[in-house]
């Protein structure tokens, strides 16, 4: 079956939830050194042409990779609803759902792409293990099929992905889990890397440090913040205003190219200019 062309980089219901209460369906983009820029809820910089289709040995592309990420961000958006923005517990099979959105979150955007593709050039048996341990036994065959089709020419890309986005998972999961949950009025923002690390404790890459701190914001009013040690429970606490910037001014440095917010003018970095763009 032939995949759809347009596919979303970031999930477009994760773009919902950055929109302007204003201006329903838009969001404002904020990119250095530009002026302000509005298009399509289905255009750059958000969508890619083929950006997860694969092809099988007789060439035909295949649009199941796509379809197992719309699972995740439908599991994920029901855990939302349904438990985080109510400030509720998080069951254990909840609590995997977020963390697989979180780990796909993080690899599905152009820049993790590109560092995947320039840093790995070969598969080995221990990923192919690695990654069908840790898939859900009814996407095992997908899975399955795109590592036996992946080669440093084809595939290679989403071989990666599948892996790097299984394994922050796996982290992610056993990592202490706090939402900072605010208002539009001093809200959270994303990116096209919506991953930040507080920089201030860390001495060298590693999304399993102990000790470092990453936000994850998952909508305007709510940021997942991970740290470890692992704690059994999961908190809900209202944020600061100090907490908020925070958050906002690590994810902005450490933006590759620009901000998402659901305000025209909010604080940031000088080298940020606006410009609103349809999401979704």
């Amino acid at each position: 079956m032939s995949a759809p062309k347009w596919q979303h980089k970031l999930p477009r219901s994760y773009l919902g939830r950055f929109c302007d209460p204003s201006q329903p369906g838009h969001v404002w983009l904020h990119r250095p050194g530009e002026a302000p820029l509005k298009t399509g809820k289905n255009q750059q910089p958000f969508a890619e042409d083929l950006f997860y289709t694969y092809t099988d040995d007789q060439g035909e592309r295949h649009q199941d990779v796509e379809r197992f990420l719309a699972r995740i961000e439908g599991d994920a958006a029901r855990v939302f609803t349904r438990e985080i923005a109510l400030r509720l517990r998080l069951p254990h099979r909840e609590r995997w759902d977020l963390a697989l959105f979180v780990g796909f979150l993080a690899v599905r955007t152009v820049a993790y792409r590109q560092a995947l593709d320039t840093r790995h050039n070969a598969l080995t048996p221990q990923d192919r293990e690695s990654i069908l341990s840790l898939t859900p036994p009814d996407e095992l065959r997908l899975v399955s099929d795109l590592l036996d089709s992946a080669t440093p020419g084809r595939n290679l890309h989403l071989h990666r992905m599948l892996v790097v986005g299984l394994q922050i998972a796996r982290v992610a999961f056993k990592k202490r889990w706090r939402f900072l949950h605010t208002g539009n009025d001093r809200p959270f923002h994303t990116s096209d890397s919506p991953f930040a690390a507080d920089r201030r404790r860390r001495h060298g890459w590693g999304f399993e440090d102990k000790d470092i701190r990453i936000f994850t914001p998952l909508a305007s009013t709510v940021l997942l913040e991970l740290s470890s040690p692992s704690a059994p429970n999961v908190k809900h606490v209202t944020a600061t205003s100090l907490q908020v910037m925070e958050a906002n001014t690590w994810l902005a440095e450490q933006a590759c190219e620009y901000v998402i917010s659901c305000q025209e003018n909010p604080k940031l970095p000088g080298r940020y200019c606006l410009g609103a763009i349809d999401a979704i």
